[in-house]
């Protein structure tokens, strides 16, 4: 009997390394070999960290394994991302390289190119930067070839895993697949960001994939006369959410409602009092509008008007017009602006570093500060309720960690158009920092 074990070695984030462990036992006695230097390319001081498994049976006593590894903390510019992926056919004894590198082969239907305006999977890279948090790998129990992988944007398949190099990848999941020029991509091909685990039931001659990640349960289902997530070709899988129904999960940060202030020069909007606008974790920024006569028991739609996470809103409106024409909703170190009641959003500013400074959008602070994103992951916005399009935002620049506040006069829609209001006290250190998805 054998068991692979990956670990991880504690200590600062600099000297981390990843390893993987062989074990066999006999009577009740455990062996453990550490068999990282049969991984292809690591090296004698491995580059990797957090690493996840996934197996399935072959023929007696002998598995095809599959290992998704990611990159080691502080040998790469930026976060780690994906090291590869490699594969054992016989239970781990040797390994070879899957060449799933960032920047390397291609999935048949990929997501834009690297230099696309959208490129969600544009290569086999599936974890991305993000590689510390969002892991999902697992292997159709049924059949040892066909490996499924999830990182922070999309999920892919593989149906001749054990080819390693020369496996065949198709895309089966987006993020945002709506509205995006990603051909054939639609709502029955959504799933959430993040993934992290998974499970692959045979019930007969039905196959079920439950996927877990960042917005909760995702189920696509495989039979001889519909074909699903096994058999169907590339995006054309069914994705469905409903099992999420009456699970209540929501991180809500901040709400913003019409009814919250008093108008000036913004007119009165029929049901004002009933428009409400949420900024939700990993739910984007959501706009409620009641209609006339309906019942707050009887509508629960709650559509979302800006992606990714929602954090900080604000309401107010175009100059003349009804109150929520103007709404802002902010990012990690960015700040959206709306001037059409949600229905287009433009950047006001966004000092990121992801994947670097946009100088056509940084300007949009005066004076100029570069923002730190583990202090701005959540950022709040404060509407003044005496005058319109007037708002203000606490930032924390970089490197060296003072306090600044915001203001905008204009709807933030100007560039320059947040200036300072005054240095502010240093801010106390995060307990804990976070990064974008989490």
């Amino acid at each position: 009997m054998g068991l692979l074990l990956s670990a991880r070695h504690t200590g600062a984030s600099s000297s981390r390394r990843g390893h993987l462990w062989h074990g066999t036992v006999s009577g009740t006695t455990w062996t453990w070999t550490d068999v990282t230097s049969a991984l292809p390319g690591v090296g004698a001081d491995p580059d990797l960290s957090r690493m996840s498994l996934a197996a399935a049976l072959i023929s007696a006593n002998n598995y095809r394994v599959y290992l998704l590894a990611s990159q080691a903390p502080g040998q790469h510019s930026g976060r780690n991302d994906q090291k590869n992926v490699f594969t054992s056919g016989d239970s781990g004894a040797s390994w070879i390289s899957m060449n799933m590198v960032p920047g390397g082969r291609a999935p048949r239907n990929p997501q834009g190119t690297a230099t696309s305006p959208d490129h969600d999977q544009f290569d086999l890279d599936f974890i991305h930067d993000q590689a510390d948090y969002n892991q999902m790998i697992i292997v159709d129990p049924k059949n040892p070839d066909a490996v499924f992988i999830g990182g922070n944007l999309a999920m892919g398949r593989s149906l001749n895993g054990s080819a390693g190099a020369a496996s065949d990848w198709d895309l089966l999941t987006d993020w945002l697949p709506f509205g995006r020029g990603f051909a054939g991509w639609g709502p029955t091909t959504y799933a959430h960001a993040d993934w992290h685990a998974a499970a692959i039931v045979h019930v007969g001659t039905t196959a079920y994939f439950y996927g877990g990640n960042d917005g909760g349960i995702f189920r696509s289902t495989d039979t001889p006369s519909s074909a699903g997530f096994l058999t169907a070709p590339g995006n054309s899988a069914v994705w469905e959410d409903k099992l999420n129904r009456g699970i209540v999960s929501h991180l809500v940060y901040s709400v913003a409602t019409a009814s919250q202030r008093n108008t000036t020069s913004c007119a009165a909007a029929p049901h004002a009092v009933d428009m409400m606008l949420g900024g939700l974790q990993d739910n984007g920024t959501r706009m409620r509008i009641m209609p006339g006569g309906t019942a707050v028991a009887t509508f629960t739609g709650f559509n979302q008007i800006d992606g990714g996470d929602g954090f900080g809103v604000g309401i107010s409106c175009a100059s003349g017009s009804a109150i929520g024409t103007n709404l802002l909703s902010t990012y990690v170190s960015q700040v959206h602006y709306s001037f059409d009641s949600g229905g287009t959003f433009e950047m006001a500013f966004d000092d990121t570093g992801w994947p670097g400074p946009n100088p056509a959008i940084t300007p949009g602070l005066s004076p100029r500060i570069t923002l730190d994103p583990f202090y701005t992951f959540v950022m709040r916005i404060a509407s003044d309720l005496n005058r319109d399009r007037t708002f203000i935002v606490a930032l924390t620049d970089t490197p060296a960690q003072d306090g600044h506040v915001y203001r905008s006069v204009d709807g933030a829609k100007q560039r320059p158009g947040w200036a300072s209001t005054g240095p502010s006290a240093r801010p106390a250190a995060p307990t804990q920092r976070s990064s974008r998805g989490r």
